[in-house]
């Protein structure tokens, strides 16, 4: 039985030695870096090395532009993240009778090659160019009811080098609103009740009145291939729901009827197996893990003022509000915001405030170019 536990110790002790002890093998977050209010860096590694650094740029400091710096070295990134602003929500008539739709999501650009996120860095001493990384705010919600929401802003990240390929993320678009104007059979974007072309478009509200069974279309993505469209409304002579705005993972949700919202596009993010080399489990939860939900769409009665109120799309899209001012997509997330309004003779509520973008890079230790040395001599 000794002999079995002195084998067992032995066992365990060439373990440690080689690295293979779970205990201690395991990447952990081994510190955090503050750079200035909008910008943490988060240092990975085991107990004896460090393995990688997750960058994330959370907003424009004071409005500025963020400038990074590579490290010493450092040839390439390994991935990277940007996300744009979400589009605004839309906002219902004073009586109530129209609806509003939600805002879309901001655009998503995840890049995992390295080959498009090099440096030119010649040797170890070396540092790359200075990266110049703009978060896109989200599209302030509608504040008029023949006014649509504002759209999200573009985020971008762009260098000198010459072998850096520069990167826009699309806003998204912002929601319709209850504007009466203009009926029947629109699908231009003059008619303030369709949403807005984005990274993902804007929900619409349905017809109401002259030619009421003609859809209003949901706003468009600016390319089809990484957005998705909002959702149509639906109306009638007396009462128009309002449409989801789209989101990365979906379009905006249609009304199942006219007296109800369309809930916003769903989002993606580390709980659907995306993005998950960028958000490991040991960071911080104050950095989200899932993206780009459209916002809910609201409806309208005119014998009620009232209406349903839809959600947004996967918890980070803002709900809609029958009466007050539509949720926000959360923040760093880029998701459309909720539409709102009241039935109230004021009406001074407004469409959501869509949710700000994000960016987040990661480069690996092993990226850096190892010291060269031209010489070197032994003292004895």
């Amino acid at each position: 039985m000794k002999k079995n536990i002195l084998v067992s110790y032995l066992l365990i002790f060439g373990l440690n030695l080689l690295g293979f002890n779970p205990a201690f093998s395991q990447t952990q977050l081994k510190r955090t870096n503050t750079i200035n209010a909008c910008v943490r860096e988060y240092i990975f590694g085991t107990p004896s090395s460090d393995e990688f650094v997750i960058v994330a740029f959370l907003c424009n400091n004071g409005g500025v532009t963020n400038s990074w710096r590579p490290p010493q070295g450092l040839t390439e990134l390994t991935e990277m993240l940007v996300i744009a602003g979400g589009g605004g929500g839309g906002k219902r008539s004073d009586s109530g009778n129209r609806g509003a739709g939600g805002g879309g999501a901001g655009q998503v650009i995840h890049i995992t090659n390295p080959n498009q996120l090099q440096f030119q860095v010649n040797n170890a001493e070396e540092q790359g160019q200075p990266l110049s990384i703009s978060v896109g705010s989200g599209g302030l919600g509608a504040t008029l009811i023949n006014v649509r929401a504002q759209n999200g802003e573009n985020s971008t990240v762009s260098s000198p080098s010459p072998i850096f390929i520069n990167i826009t993320a699309i806003g998204g678009g912002g929601g319709g609103s209850a504007n009466s104007v203009v009926e029947g059979n629109n699908s231009n974007y003059n008619d303030q009740r369709r949403g807005n072309r984005g990274g993902s478009g804007g929900g619409s509200v349905g017809a109401y009145g002259t030619g009421a069974s003609d859809p209003i279309f949901g706003g468009e993505a600016v390319n089809s291939a990484l957005g998705n469209p909002g959702g149509r409304g639906r109306g009638n002579t007396s009462v128009t729901g309002g449409g989801g705005g789209g989101g990365i993972a979906g379009p905006g949700g249609e009304p199942d009827n006219n007296n109800a919202g369309g809930a916003g596009g769903l989002g993606r993010g580390a709980s659907n197996g995306f993005y998950t080399n960028l958000l490991p489990s040991a960071l911080p939860a104050d950095i989200p893990r899932m993206f780009a939900g459209g916002g809910g769409g609201v409806a309208g009665n005119p014998g009620s003022g009232v209406g349903d109120a839809a959600p947004g799309g996967s918890g980070v899209g803002g709900n809609a509000v029958v009466s007050g001012n539509g949720q926000p997509g959360r923040a760093n997330t880029g998701s459309g915001g909720g539409a709102g309004g009241s039935s109230s003779p004021l009406n001074a509520f407004t469409g959501g405030r869509g949710g700000s973008g994000i960016v987040l890079i990661r480069y690996d230790f092993a990226r850096i170019l190892p010291v060269e040395y031209g010489s070197y001599a032994l003292e004895v």
